[in-house]
């Protein structure tokens, strides 16, 4: 059963100048991975991210009728829990920020500066159920970074009582399977295996499991990979 909201935030702009500093902030060497923004699904697009991409967060509509169907299509596979960092969102509007966790709690190698928020919170949950992840996650220091960086947007700023439309979720790989995690569902959803790289996986899912569901096709991506060579 999902634990009731105890708190409402201020949501992360979907934008790499708001994840990366945010990031930094909180423990990842941003000289060494970072967010890119993805500008389309066609590969001359898709080839201006530097390679390899990592993980994907996906800021997709999130309408009712599109997260039942993916739930229905979710593969009953062996997704190996004991290793994944999957946290149970208690905290209305911090799905972006769910996302950034779920990423880099679960990409290996992340580069973390040793004792940082990141690092601490990373190695206190991985493993544990979501609802005891999610006990830890209230007590980190993290939230005060948050609360900065929500504010810090292009775009103007919701109240954080205000639902926005639209929801972030977390695409990682494991054992060659594409993983898709957030912080409402019970259970990571298994995709299947990553058949030619790991962020064209993520657009098949885009094509084939939400684009036909949706009239308003309003995405953002954002991919973990090597800062552009010529930072």
């Amino acid at each position: 059963m999902t634990t009731p909201e105890k708190r409402m935030e201020v949501p992360l702009e979907a934008n790499p100048e708001i994840f990366n500093p945010l990031a930094q902030r909180l423990g990842l060497d941003t000289s060494k991975l970072c967010f890119h923004d993805v500008l389309g699904f066609d590969d001359e697009l898709l080839a201006l991210v530097p390679q390899p991409v990592l993980a994907v967060i996906l800021l997709y509509p999130g309408v009712r009728g599109t997260t039942m169907h993916r739930k229905q299509k979710m593969l009953q596979g062996a997704v190996d829990r004991t290793r994944l960092v999957h946290i149970r969102q208690r905290v209305g509007n911090v799905c972006g920020f769910m996302a950034m966790l779920h990423v880099l709690g679960n990409t290996p190698g992340v580069p973390l500066a040793e004792g940082s928020q990141f690092a601490t919170l990373f190695k206190e949950t991985r493993g544990l159920p979501m609802e005891e992840a999610s006990d830890k996650l209230d007590a980190a220091d993290v939230w005060k970074a948050y609360t900065e960086a929500s504010l810090s947007g292009q775009s103007e700023t919701p109240p954080a009582h205000i639902h926005p439309e639209g929801a972030f979720c977390a695409f990682i790989e494991q054992d060659g399977q594409l993983v898709e995690l957030d912080g409402w569902n019970d259970a990571p959803l298994l995709h299947g295996p990553i058949e030619k790289d790991l962020v064209h996986s993520v657009v098949k899912v885009v094509r084939d499991d939400i684009i036909p569901l949706e009239q308003h096709i309003r995405y953002n991506i954002l991919a973990l990979a090597a800062p552009p060579a010529n930072k």
